[in-house]
This record gives C-alpha cells, sequence and structure tokens, in this order.
C-alpha cells in the first residue's frame, strides 16, 4: 500500500473515533439537560399548586375538605400535555384528590412515600422508567408534614425530542464526515505526492537491486562498499548518483594507492624511487 494511501487510511480512523465522541457527547449531553429541563419545570408546577393549597389549610381547612383542590389539579394537568397523572395525598400515603378516576381512596406506590421520607428538602424527583415522577411535600402552618403531591410525567414526549436529535445529529455526522474524509484525501493525495513518487522510486530500485544483484551500484548505510542485501542498501537513481560516484572514486582512488604501495614495498632499498 502507498504512503498516501496509508495516511488517509489512517486520516479516515481518526475522523471516525473524533466524530464518534463528539456524537456520544452531545446525545448524552441532551439526554441530560433535557431530563433536567422538565423535572425543574415539574418542580415549580407542584411547588406552586402546594403553596396554593397550603394556602387554603392556613385558612383553617382541612386537606380532605379542600373542594378547590380538583380543579387546582386538573388546571396543571391541562397547562401541560406530558403529565400523565397528579395525586394529593395525605399523611399515611392515601390519595385524595386525583386526576386519574378511580384513584381517590388507595394508596400511592411505596416508592412515593419512601422518597418523601429521604428527601431534605420540599421537593423531590425521581426517574421511573417510563416517567419522570416529582413531588413536593404539603406542610401546615405549624410546618408539619400532612401530606405531598406527586406528579407522573410520560417519558413519550422525552423520547420522541431524544430520537429526533438522534437522527439529526447521525445525519449531520455522516456529512461532516464525508466533507472532512474528502477534503482529507485531496489534501494528502496533493500533500504527499512528490513523497509518493519518490517512495516508489526507492521501491523500484530497490527490486532492481533484488533482481540484479552486483550489477547495480549499491552503497552500505555506514559508508562502506558491500554486496547488494535486503538490510542496508541504497540504490542508485536520480538521488543517490552522486553518492554512487564518489563511492566508485574513492574506489579507484584506494586501489591506486594499494598499487603505488605495493611498487614501493617491490622497490630495492638502493633502487631510484619512481616519480609520485
Amino acid at each position: 500500500m502507498k504512503i498516501s494511501s496509508k495516511a488517509v487510511v489512517c486520516m479516515i480512523l481518526v475522523l471516525l473515533i473524533v466524530m464518534g465522541l463528539i456524537f456520544m457527547m452531545s446525545y448524552f449531553k441532551f439526554q441530560t439537560t433535557l431530563a433536567t429541563l422538565i423535572q425543574n419545570r415539574l418542580t415549580v408546577i407542584s411547588i406552586t399548586m402546594g403553596e396554593s393549597i397550603e394556602s387554603a389549610i392556613d385558612l383553617g381547612l382541612g386537606l380532605g375538605e379542600m373542594r378547590t383542590a380538583e380543579a387546582v389539579i386538573a388546571r396543571a394537568k391541562r397547562n401541560d400535555p406530558g403529565i400523565a397523572s397528579i395525586q394529593i395525598f395525605d399523611n399515611n400515603g392515601q390519595i385524595l384528590y386525583s386526576t386519574q378516576k378511580g384513584r381517590a381512596g388507595i394508596n400511592v406506590p411505596p416508592y412515593v412515600l419512601q422518597a418523601l421520607e429521604e428527601s431534605d428538602g420540599r421537593a423531590w424527583r425521581l426517574d421511573r422508567g417510563n416517567s419522570f415522577v416529582n413531588g413536593v411535600t404539603l406542610l401546615n402552618s405549624f410546618d408539619q408534614m400532612i401530606g405531598g403531591i406527586v406528579l407522573t410525567y410520560s417519558k413519550d414526549v422525552y423520547n420522541t425530542k431524544v430520537a429526533a436529535l438522534t437522527n439529526s445529529l447521525t445525519r449531520k455526522s455522516i456529512l461532516i464526515f464525508v466533507g472532512f474524509a474528502i477534503l482529507a484525501f485531496i489534501g494528502i493525495k496533493l500533500g504527499f505526492r512528490g513523497l509518493g513518487r519518490y517512495t516508489d522510486s526507492i521501491e523500484s530500485s530497490y527490486e532492481r537491486v533484488q533482481e540484479g544483484g552486483d550489477n547495480v551500484c549499491t552503497i552500505d548505510v555506514a559508508g562502506l562498499s558491500a554486496a547488494a542485501s535486503a538490510e542496508a542498501m541504497i540504490c542508485k537513481d536520480d538521488f543517490d548518483e552522486k553518492l554512487c560516484t564518489i563511492k566508485d572514486n574513492l574506489s579507484e582512488a584506494t586501489k591506486d594507492m594499494h598499487e603505488l604501495e605495493r611498487t614501493v614495498l617491490k622497490t630495492p632499498a638502493g633502487a631510484a624511487q619512481p616519480d609520485v
């Protein structure tokens, strides 16, 4: 595989990882933000209803004697279609008023009373699978708990918005990925064009070395003459031609020096020295 092709593959892998991380971060951030916004809105609704009911209680009415409670919870449900139900229950957990017919007189689920007891403040919230559960504690004028309000919010709207975001993110991520991949491909092909030609020349020269052996001028990495080998070899091409010329000149000079040394050694001591 050419070096430019390897660079393109590496860049695409990096883009996939980056886009995947951005997608996951955006997805989970949206989920968390949307859930927080919904629960904060439910908290405001429940606290507003609680203050309205507590105002009537401060006038001397009992929690089970309020005629306006049904109207209060019905109006709150109409204002937010995502609310599945609203119940007002007493200190024992018995439902006194409900937007669902037939629920009055039965007890709220145990997790509601448990959340009410474990809550540090007046308002509390739960995430119950397919619904958000939000509630507030009702207090009398002596700050004693006399009951509570619980709202159940269906996650259908929440899931619809999350699914719409997922589809939008997927489309945009694909478009961004394809766009950057094309730009990276063009940039790498243009930027590595010269390097690619050079590596192709080296590879072709290496193949000639493998096939031609000593017929091709070669220089060892250490600068010494050596036979053709697969471990350390620079082949003669446009870039190496001068190095090979230097190597040939050094070889010729070495031969001349050896010939001169042999001539000097063979000449008798009294004989005339050859002119150099």
